[in-house]
C-alpha cells in the first residue's frame, strides 16, 4: 500500500481502538492509556510508514529532509543535462543548416535553423520525441534513479558504521546494525517480516524509549507498525514474509520443499488488493465507516475522555 494509505489506516485504527478500550474490559487492561498528544500522534504516523524505510522511493525516505534536498538537487542537475543535450544537438543541426544556407543562399535553411535554436531554448521536452535524444534522456533518468539508490545505501551504511564503531552505548550499536540491514536488505524483507523485523524492531524501540524516559510513546509506535503489516500489507498480493534473515542462511542447508523450508519461506497474505489500486480507497472508506459507527454506537471511550 502507499504511504498515505498506511497513515490513514494507522490513524483510523488508533481512534477505533481508543473507542473500544473504553467499553471492553480486557482491552482496557491491555491498553490502559491511549494518548492523543501531539508527540504520540507523530510517533504513530512515523511508525505507520516506518517498515517501508528499506525502500528508497518510499514516503518516509522521499519526505526525509536529507534525501529530499539531495534528490531535488540531483533532479535539477538531470533536467539541466537534458536541456543542454537538446541545445547541443539542435545547435549542431542548426549549424549544418546554416552552412547549407551559406552554400545555397536558400533562406529556408536559415529559417529552419533559427526555429530549431528557439525551440531548443523554449522547450526541452521536445527531445523525448527524437530517437537519438530520447536514448540520452533514458540514460539520464536511469542514472538519476541509480544515484538515489546508492545515496540511500551510503547514508544508512555510514550511519550504521558510525554507531557501531563510535557509540559507547550498546543499544545504539544495535541501531547501527539495523541501519545497515535497512540499507542492504531488499524491500518487504526484514522490516516486513512478522517473526523477525516486527518483533526485533519493536523490542529495540521499547528499550530505546525506556532508556530515554518516553515509555508512553511505545504504544503508538507498536500500533503504527502493527497496522502497517497486519492491517494493510498483509492484504496485498505480495504479502509479508514470516522470516527474512534465517532463510538466507538456512535455505542452502535444508531440503527444498521440505516442511522446514516451507515454514521458513512462508508468506502471510490475504490477496485482496495491489499497491495503489482503487481497492485501497475502498478499504480506507470501510475503516472510516466502521470508526464512525463505533463512535456513535459504542460511544465515549478514551477518545471522548481526552
Amino acid at each position: 500500500m502507499t504511504g498515505k494509505t498506511h497513515i490513514k489506516v494507522g490513524l483510523l485504527f488508533y481512534v477505533l481502538l481508543s473507542l473500544l478500550v473504553g467499553k471492553i474490559v480486557w482491552l482496557m487492561n491491555l491498553f490502559p492509556e491511549i494518548n492523543y498528544d501531539y508527540l504520540s500522534i507523530c510517533v504513530l504516523i512515523l511508525a505507520s510508514i516506518f517498515p517501508d524505510i528499506d525502500e528508497h522511493n518510499a514516503m518516509i525516505n522521499t519526505k526525509n529532509p536529507i534525501f529530499k534536498i539531495s534528490n531535488r538537487i540531483a533532479y535539477k542537475f538531470k533536467e539541466i543535462l537534458k536541456w543542454l543535450t537538446v541545445i547541443i544537438v539542435y545547435l549542431c543541426v542548426s549549424y549544418s543548416l546554416y552552412m547549407h544556407y551559406i552554400a545555397t543562399n536558400n533562406s529556408l535553411f536559415l529559417v529552419i535553423s533559427v526555429f530549431l535554436i528557439l525551440l531548443s531554448l523554449l522547450n526541452r521536452n521536445i527531445g523525448k520525441y527524437i530517437p537519438f535524444i530520447n536514448v540520452i534522456y533514458k540514460v539520464l533518468d536511469k542514472g538519476y534513479q541509480v544515484f538515489r539508490k546508492y545515496l540511500y545505501i551510503l547514508v544508512f551504511c555510514s550511519l550504521g558504521l558510525y554507531l557501531i564503531l563510535y557509540s559507547n552505548i550498546f543499544l545504539y550499536k544495535i541501531w547501527g546494525v539495523l541501519s545497515i540491514l535497512i540499507a542492504l536488505m531488499p524491500h518487504r524483507s526484514f522490516m516486513h517480516s512478522a517473526a523477525e523485523g516486527f518483533v526485533s524492531v519493536n523490542i529495540l524501540v521499547y528499550m530505546t524509549l525506556n532508556n530515554l524516559g518516553y515509555n508512553y510513546l511505545f504504544l503508538p509506535f507498536f500500533l503504527g507498525y502493527f497496522t502497517h503489516l497486519f492491517l494493510a500489507d498483509i492484504f496485498t498480493y505480495t504479502g509479508l514474509p514470516l522470516f527474512s534473515l534465517i532463510p538466507i542462511f538456512c535455505n542452502k542447508i535444508i531440503r527444498k520443499n521440505g516442511v522446514l523450508y516451507k515454514i521458513l519461506n512462508l508468506r502471510l497474505r490475504i490477496p485482496l488488493m495491489r499497491t495503489g489500486s482503487s481497492r485501497e480507497h475502498i478499504y480506507v472508506g470501510l475503516l472510516i465507516i466502521i470508526t464512525i459507527i463505533a463512535y456513535y454506537y459504542i460511544g465515549g471511550g478514551s477518545l471522548l475522555a481526552n
